[in-house]
């Protein structure tokens, strides 16, 4: 539920006049953000991954961006063959900062992995957020996650974390258990609302839940 969390949280700042890019940092396949582009986009971030990270601009990356809505713009992983490589720090300061000087909010979407790449990104943010399910293996596998993300930052920032209730299992795990295990309140719940996605991916526009 990460991707459609942080699409809808950059639809809220679009929507509320402050022009917001969101990044999927991952390479090989599209993910979830490419469901909300109005069209194909002829390019994404691997176009820029084939540039030189020091000739990257921020038109190369305007180029690269599809607008999602109004102030809302995607930049996503286009379909590529063969072993992906693992993204370079340096690809992705570069990416960031061409971002940062084109649009007022920057959100990336991060992989469930550590890798050099993804430090980097995670050193460069503002604010740090884990998205577990309600459920005992996620949240198990966020404990070990998130220890790895504290040692790739600095421990002054503040990781966040937020709940989505996107298994629904019969008995969703308590958050006073998820609490307990991660050692970090939830910042918030985020209710299933399947059907509600699904209208709005077949629409390709972010709902704000």
């Amino acid at each position: 539920g990460t991707s459609t969390t942080e699409v809808n949280i950059a639809a809220i700042l679009a929507r509320n006049g402050f022009e917001t890019i969101v990044i999927e940092l991952q390479q090989g396949r599209p993910g979830t953000l490419s469901l909300y582009a109005q069209a194909d986009p002829p390019h994404g971030l691997n176009s820029l991954l084939k540039k030189p990270a020091d000739a990257i601009t921020p038109s190369d990356l305007q180029a690269c961006l599809v607008e999602a809505l109004s102030g809302l713009y995607l930049l996503c992983p286009t379909a590529s063959p063969g072993t992906w490589r693992v993204l370079g720090s340096d690809h992705v300061h570069a990416i960031i900062a061409a971002a940062r000087r084109v649009c007022r909010f920057v959100v990336l979407d991060l992989p469930a992995r550590i890798d050099e790449g993804i430090a980097a990104a995670l050193k460069l943010s503002d604010s740090v957020t884990m998205i577990v399910d309600r459920e005992a293996s996620s949240v198990h596998c966020g404990a070990a996650f998130l220890e790895q993300i504290r040692l790739a930052i600095s421990r002054s920032k503040e990781v966040r974390l937020v709940v989505v209730d996107r298994t629904s299992p019969e008995v969703p795990l308590p958050l006073e258990d998820i609490t307990k295990q991660l050692k970090i309140h939830p910042l918030a719940v985020i209710p299933a609302a399947g059907a509600a996605i699904a209208l709005s991916q077949a629409a390709r526009t972010p709902r704000v839940l």
